[in-house]
């Protein structure tokens, strides 16, 4: 269903992957471990968006001076999930930005 390759793409076309761009996650890996203490409990958030809603994956966080900035993820081009991812990651308040493959 989750095609990650036009992520993969936005991310190095875009230039984030050059920079501080994490992957969501329930618990440190060896990725994200570095800058856990900073930044984990982000991931972590970013990862709950996608609990309960098959139709939708969060992929990674893009962060600014350890603030949040772009949520990445993908769902399906269905209205009620889009409401739904939308909601939950305006909840985490300080990302300005949702950014979802369809």
């Amino acid at each position: 269903m989750f095609r990650n390759e036009w992520l993969e793409s936005a991310y190095t076309q875009l230039g984030y992957a050059e920079g501080e761009l994490y992957p969501a996650v329930d618990a440190p890996d060896d990725s994200t471990s570095p800058v856990w203490v900073d930044k984990g409990d982000w991931l972590v958030l970013a990862r709950k968006i996608e609990k309960g809603i098959e139709e939708a994956r969060i992929d990674r966080v893009f962060f600014v001076e350890n603030n949040p900035t772009i949520v990445f993820g993908e769902c399906i081009d269905d209205e009620d999930v889009l409401k739904r991812v939308f909601q939950r990651a305006w909840c985490m308040a300080r990302p300005s930005l949702l950014f979802l493959a369809l």
